[in-house]
């Protein structure tokens, strides 16, 4: 059978509503040998409906006018024609310099849903939700929605007495039902919150949280099961904090995490894997570039000391497939570096050093994001440079290869903005561009 390829990202259409909910879904077998569908739900696994070729194919893609197709990684894809030979051969290697040409628009938000910068957001599948802020004349906000990737259709929150006043980055995090909205601050330091709540986005309703000792902004956020991890981020005068504490839901309380290894760091490169976050680098309060490096296991609530950095570095890129430890960039107080590490056992690896992005970093909460693609490669984007110049562009690492592609430049900055990875696609939203406060949103997948 020959194989051809997919070309550009389009809008994803179709599937199912809400988390875990079930619905009929074509099996494997049936997929993997090009499923007929009229509709998104007919398909698995994430996977859409072309309506144009009528067979499920991978998200962000839609299918050439070649008679034969392949999934954007070179593998076998669900857009092969039907009763297609099982063994066709290896897939042909993937091509590290071809990548999509640009970002694609994301629906505008309901008008309700005003610009906004320094909002409070999680993932959930393939929802995000993205919560508060402060829009462009100051006004801190209470009102959020959530955004669905697969349908590019939004739906607002609700706003009830459990709904936590208006406020800048606030820490979010989804508990496998709900999501935890919590802490934050004026956005000129005058007060900080120790309070917040879940949303049930079946319900749509809010139900206040127990306070917390300490508040916090801008921290780094470990959702797993019913329990959240919030570690570091600042205090209403921009004091860097350290140490953790976990939020469970089942009894609506707090407690600390033990055995903190990491001492008080800002800028820090993070990385979340299922019940894992790795921590790495950093610079601290008091303004020293940091190389050591800790992982924490939600499951046995312990701090590990890891493999530290060849040298001391903050705001790093950092992603994590489940498998290995990748990092890339940050900066020191000389230069932005334009470097990246693997971690192979308990040594640190460069990788290729042809075809990577600009020297940049990622300052904490502001710019630079990361994310796992699904065919096993790793993106980023945005960030600053040594000057602080916000970048659009970006790049993609493959681990198999060695090898870097290019990420186009997005429309905006988005600065302050939400910056995630759904299913293997960057997200960005919001923030500001040029000092305006934007609400549009763009998305771009390998």
């Amino acid at each position: 059978m020959q194989r051809a390829r997919l070309s550009s990202l389009a809008l994803l259409a179709g599937a199912s509503l809400w988390f875990g909910g079930a619905c009929g879904r074509a099996s494997n077998e049936e997929l993997l040998a090009g499923k007929a569908c009229s509709a998104s739900s007919d398909c698995i696994d994430g996977y859409v409906c072309d309506a144009a070729a009528g067979v499920c194919v991978r998200p962000g893609y839609v299918l050439t006018s070649d008679p034969d197709h392949t999934r954007g990684d070179g593998t076998a894809g669900s857009g092969g024609a039907a009763g297609a030979a099982p063994d066709a051969g290896p897939a042909p290697a993937r091509d590290a310099a071809t990548t999509p040409p640009s970002w694609i628009p994301i629906s505008p938000p309901p008008p309700e849903f005003v610009a906004r910068e320094k909002a409070a957001y999680a993932v959930a599948g393939d929802k995000v939700l993205i919560w508060g802020g402060i829009d462009g004349s100051g006004v801190h906000l209470s009102t959020g929605a959530i955004y669905d990737l697969s349908e590019d259709s939004w739906q607002l929150t609700s706003v009830t007495a459990g709904t936590p006043s208006g406020r800048v980055l606030a820490n979010a995090a989804w508990t496998g039902s709900q999501f935890l909205v919590w802490g934050g601050r004026l956005n000129n330091g005058s007060s900080e919150f120790k309070d917040g709540a879940l949303y049930d986005p079946q319900t749509q309703e809010w139900t206040s949280t127990a306070n917390q000792m300490t508040a916090r902004s801008g921290a780094l956020t470990l959702g797993y099961s019913t329990q959240v991890l919030i570690w570091g981020g600042w205090n209403k005068a921009g004091a860097v904090l350290d140490k953790a504490v976990r939020y469970s839901v089942a009894g609506n309380g707090w407690a600390p995490a033990s055995n903190d290894l990491l001492g008080k760091r800002e800028h820090a490169g993070w990385a979340a894997s299922g019940s894992q976050l790795f921590v790495l680098g950093g610079r601290s309060n008091l303004g020293a570039a940091l190389d050591t490096a800790a992982l924490y296991e939600m499951g046995t609530n312990s701090w590990s000391a890891q493999p530290a950095l060849p040298s001391a570095r903050f705001g790093l890129f950092a992603a994590h497939d489940g498998t290995q430890l990748w990092v890339w960039g940050g900066r020191d107080d000389q230069q932005a570096l334009g470097n990246g590490l693997l971690l192979r056992g308990t040594q640190w690896a460069p990788t290729a050093s042809g075809g990577e992005p600009s020297a940049r970093w990622a300052p904490q909460r502001q710019s630079g994001w990361t994310c796992n693609s699904s065919d096993g490669r790793f993106i980023l984007a945005g960030g600053h440079d040594f000057a602080d110049t916000p970048q659009r562009d970006g790049g993609v690492y493959d681990p198999a290869t060695d090898s870097w592609a290019p990420v186009p430049s997005a429309a905006q900055d988005h600065e302050w903005g939400v910056g995630v990875c759904v299913e293997g696609t960057v997200l960005l939203w919001g923030g500001t561009n040029h000092g305006s406060v934007t609400a549009d949103g763009e998305r771009w997948a390998p």
